[in-house]
């Protein structure tokens, strides 16, 4: 019966080594179930990480245009400020001053331009009457 008890040992043995793996196989193919979850997730995860990413360099880009506009705007204002620096525009004094000056210049010219004919304004038969031109 050696025989047999040896027979059923290494029956018992083979079964014991297909349950352990079994078991182990179970384990396996529920770890490898388990990861593939967390590898979904996590792709999921990076997929709203790449979107948000995408909407935040889209914003930043937009930012970037207006900050150059803006820089752009304000180094034309610079410019201007330094032209007026430079030479600044006339004041309401000044423009007082000017155009007084030019009534004064148009004034003295017209006085110029006047001719006067002493014989146009002479007197005749006493009451005080100019003549024409030519008129004696």
């Amino acid at each position: 019966m050696l025989a047999d008890e040896s027979g059923e040992s290494e029956t018992t043995d083979i079964e014991q080594t297909l349950c352990e793996d079994e078991a182990g196989t179970d384990i396996s193919n529920r770890m490898l179930f388990d990861m593939l979850r967390k590898i979904s997730t996590e792709m999921e995860d990076l997929k709203t990480i790449k979107q948000t990413t995408a909407s935040v360099e889209a914003k930043l880009s937009s930012l970037l245009t207006r900050v150059t506009e803006v820089e752009e705007r304000v180094s034309e204002l610079e410019d201007t400020l330094m032209q007026h620096k430079e030479n600044p525009p006339p004041t309401k004094a000044d423009m007082e001053d000017i155009l007084e000056r030019l009534a004064m210049a148009e004034d003295r010219s017209r006085r110029n331009n006047l001719r006067t004919d002493s014989e146009f304004y002479k007197p005749q038969g006493g009451h005080g009457e100019s003549s024409g031109r030519g008129n004696k």
